[in-house]
Formats: C-alpha cells, sequence, structure tokens
C-alpha cells in the first residue's frame, strides 16, 4: 500500500526530519515507485545523518549508478564493508588508506584485490587496462579466474590472496577502486574485457553441441543473486520459467540450461513449458573455461544478468537480458545500457509485470533473429 506508507513516512519525516529510519524507508519506497533522483536524495540524507551505517552507502551508490551519476556514485561505494576493512588494514601498516590515481600510479607495482564474486570482478577488471598502460598490474583473487586472466597478458603474476604488510613494494587497490582511480582518464563506462576462450574447450563442446542438435544454439537462466530477504541490499533477479520457456517455442533449435543450481524438477518444467527437452548444462557453472567456451559458441543467450553475462561480454558476444525492476544499477535506465553495449535489455515493468519484455522477445524469436549471440 505505497501511497498510504507514503503518507506516514511524510508525517514521521515533518515531524523528525533527521530519523534515519524514515529517510532509509522513503529512499526505498521511492525506489519501488521508480522515482530514483528522490531515492537517492533520502538515502544522501540518511549516509549524512549515519555515516557508519554499513548498507545505507550501498543503497545509494546503487541508485547514483542507476542514474548515471558516476562521479557521485563510486564517492558512495568508497563507503562499502570491503573499502573500509582494507583503509583499517593499510593504516595499521602505516601506508595511506587513499585511493590514489592512475597518473600517481605511474611506474608502480599495484597488486589489484578481488573483493567479491566472479561477475563483479570480472565487471571491475574492464578498467584494468587503462591502469596497465602506466603500471605493472599483479591479481589478487579466485584462482578459478587466473587461467582466464593469463591469457589477458595483463598481469605479471596471479595470486589467490594479497599480503598487504609483507608487500609494501606493491600499492594495493580493491577491484572495486578501478573506476574510481581510472575517474580522469577518459571513458567512464569501457568496454568490458577481452578474454578469448581457450581453444581445446571450444573444440569439446562445439562437438557436444553439435551432438544435441541444430542451431540456433540458446543458452537460458532464469534465477541469479542473492534473495532480499537474506541480505537488503542484494541484486536478486528471476523470472518465471514456464513464461520465459513459451517466448522462446518459437525460435527452435537447441536450448541448454546454464542455470546455476536449479532446484529439482525446474529443468523438467523447462522442457514442457518449451514442448522440447532442455538440455541440462549447469555444470558449466563449476568450471569457468567451460562456462566461457559455452557462452561463446551460443548462437543465442537469454536469461537474467548472472556471471555467465560477463563472461559472454568477454567473449564478445551479446545476449537478450531479463533484467527484473528495479533495475540493477548496471543496466541502467535507457534501451541499452553503458556498461553492455549491443546487449539487448528486456525490462519487467514496475509492478512486476513481464508481459511487454517477453512478448519482444518472442517477436524476435519468432523473426529468427540469431544476431543477439
Amino acid at each position: 500500500r505505497l501511497d498510504e506508507a507514503q503518507q506516514a513516512l511524510d508525517r514521521a519525516l515533518a515531524s523528525q526530519p533527521d530519523h534515519v529510519g524514515a529517510l532509509r524507508h522513503s529512499g526505498r519506497l521511492n525506489v519501488g515507485r521508480g522515482e530514483f533522483a528522490r531515492a537517492a536524495a533520502f538515502f544522501a540524507a540518511a549516509v549524512e545523518r549515519d555515516p557508519a551505517d554499513a548498507v545505507l552507502p550501498i543503497f545509494l551508490f546503487q541508485t547514483e549508478l542507476l542514474l548515471g551519476h558516476w562521479e557521485r556514485g563510486w564517492v558512495a561505494y568508497r563507503r562499502r564493508a570491503t573499502r573500509r576493512a582494507l583503509e583499517t588494514a593499510l593504516l595499521e601498516c602505516k601506508r595511506s588508506a587513499r585511493i590514489p590515481s592512475v597518473a600517481e600510479l605511474a611506474g608502480e607495482s599495484v597488486t589489484l584485490i578481488a573483493e567479491q564474486g566472479l561477475g563483479d570482478t570480472l565487471f571491475f577488471l574492464r578498467f584494468a587496462p587503462t591502469l596497465k598502460r602506466v603500471a605493472t598490474l599483479h591479481f589478487a583473487g579466485d584462482a578459478r579466474l587466473h587461467p582466464l586472466l593469463g591469457r589477458t597478458g595483463l598481469f605479471e603474476s596471479l595470486r589467490a590472496t594479497a599480503d598487504i604488510a609483507s608487500d609494501p613494494a606493491h600499492a594495493v587497490l580493491l577491484a572495486g577502486d578501478l573506476p574510481e582511480a581510472c575517474r580522469d582518464s577518459g571513458d567512464p563506462c569501457p568496454a568490458p574485457l577481452r578474454i578469448a576462450p581457450d581453444p581445446a574447450r571450444l573444440a569439446a563442446w562445439t562437438m557436444k553441441l553439435e551432438g544435441l542438435g541444430p542451431k540456433p544454439w540458446t543458452g537460458i537462466t532464469w534465477r541469479s543473486g542473492t534473495p532480499h530477504k537474506d541480505l537488503a541490499f542484494a541484486l536478486h533477479k528471476t523470472i518465471s520459467i514456464p513464461d520465459l520457456m513459451a517466448s522462446l517455442r518459437p525460435l527452435g533449435g537447441t536450448v541448454v540450461a546454464l542455470q546455476r543450481n536449479p532446484a529439482a524438477g525446474e529443468l523438467d518444467s523447462a522442457s514442457r513449458a518449451l514442448g522440447a527437452g532442455v538440455h541440462d548444462f549447469c555444470a558449466i557453472n563449476d568450471d569457468l573455461e567451460d562456462a566461457l567456451a559455452v557462452t561463446a559458441l551460443l548462437d543465442r543467450h537469454v536469461g537474467v544478468s548472472s556471471t555467465n553475462m560477463h563472461l559472454a561480454a568477454a567473449a564478445g558476444k551479446t545476449a537478450d537480458v531479463l533484467v527484473p525492476f528495479p533495475p540493477e544499477w548496471r543496466w541502467g535506465l535507457g534501451s541499452e545500457s553503458p556498461w553492455f553495449k549491443g546487449f539487448r535489455v528486456l525490462r519487467q515493468a514496475s509492478g512486476g509485470d513481464w508481459s511487454q519484455a517477453l512478448a519482444s522477445l518472442a517477436a524476435s524469436a519468432s523473426g529468427g533473429n540469431t544476431s543477439r549471440a
């Protein structure tokens, strides 16, 4: 009952304008209504009054970046928990905790520390080539990324962790701080980092796909992220399996499921809705080399945003991305994401209705369009 909620919050703020809880809930209510500029103002006011809160800056940065306010968004992002933890560790070692600019890092050896999941790390590493022009780069993070990053030629070394105390010769930078470090270096939204798939994996998966059925080969996902009930600022995405499959039915060809950890019965449900077998490729999520190869081979990639979307971008492919409301900041508010050029964004309406997005998907499928990959 959004109108009643708004009236109650307005009364609360009229009585006590500095009430952080009322400001927070007003921001979240306006996000739910699509009033993102108003939401950002409420979140900014709440952060100003409670700068120690760990969640408010995440709400603020997500909203500002969604609006395309890059500078304000990255400033808010500095307040995230992983950034604060690094600052504490650096200060304990008597080192500067400030985020340096690219110019300040010229000639330095810099360790980029992965602080988040695989997809987010790949996303932020799109800024690494800018830093590579002036500095020697090292990577510290998930070992599953090491073979892929090794083929980019960006890094002198790849390791699982960074030891700040015993490696003072290296400057350190969180991967999520790269946009802030590169703020004066040109394009605020550089293209995704390109990573060539392993030729042997490409050959193996080509044979498997050819054995399954004819083209077009379509990969699908229907869920990703962390539910909001588990984490308030989580980016959780999901869509009805029967509705998604009904929209793909006109496309024909061969459909493979790329879904991580499908629930019991979901693949059967997808096959029934499609009217044909949906092949289980879910295991590729356990090996990034396999996932990169498969996404590179697909004629079409349809689904919610996940690590596989980042891998598709790394392989130089595009996709049809189903973006729930309110949208994740990477997908923006326009007809195309500034971060993923060529990806087609199919948006859920503010009331939760997917019908227009799925109708657009079905129309392109019936027209035989496989250019999205």
